[in-house]
């Protein structure tokens, strides 16, 4: 029988992987965003570091940096049932408008506890509303979700 944590740690998972990847063949193509000059705000440009994650929190951690050129990238451990973490990298580009954060997934490597095979993915396209308050960045997510980070140093 599984305990509550461990269903918690399971949703968490499939929810982020809902958000930012899907399992799909080798051969996809990621999509591209306009070939016009991304400027990112300077507020919105550095590393950040994952505080709360609801509807759970304290069940991963992750960082997400964003360059002036508008690039990102996000590093996330997440707990798994059996033991161990599961790591995923990804990388791609975004742009701003207004309160909307749009980005392209260019790579996602995952690497699990028991293999440092990484596991083939397809890309995600999306948007993501946001607020920016100080250094503290909050995404808002479709289903409801939402990401809160700190603005950290390297």
């Amino acid at each position: 029988m599984s305990s509550p944590r461990n269903n918690t740690a399971l949703f968490v998972l499939l929810l982020y992987f809902s958000l930012f990847a899907s399992c799909g063949p080798d051969d996809t193509s990621p999509s591209t965003l306009s070939t016009e000059q991304v400027i990112v705000p300077d507020n919105l440009v550095g590393y950040w570091e994952l505080t709360h994650f609801r509807p759970t929190d304290n069940l991963l951690s992750a960082s997400l940096t964003i360059s002036e050129i508008g690039t990102w990238k996000s590093e996330t451990s997440l707990p798994l049932i059996t033991g161990g973490y599961l790591s995923v990298e990804a990388s791609g580009k975004l742009r701003i408008e207004e309160d909307q954060i749009k980005s392209v997934t260019e790579s996602v490597k995952t690497i699990l506890p028991t293999s440092q095979m990484p596991v083939k993915t397809k890309t995600f396209d999306g948007q993501i509303t946001f607020d920016l308050i100080g250094n503290q960045l909050t995404l808002y997510y479709d289903d409801g979700s939402m990401a809160i980070y700190q603005r950290a140093k390297k």
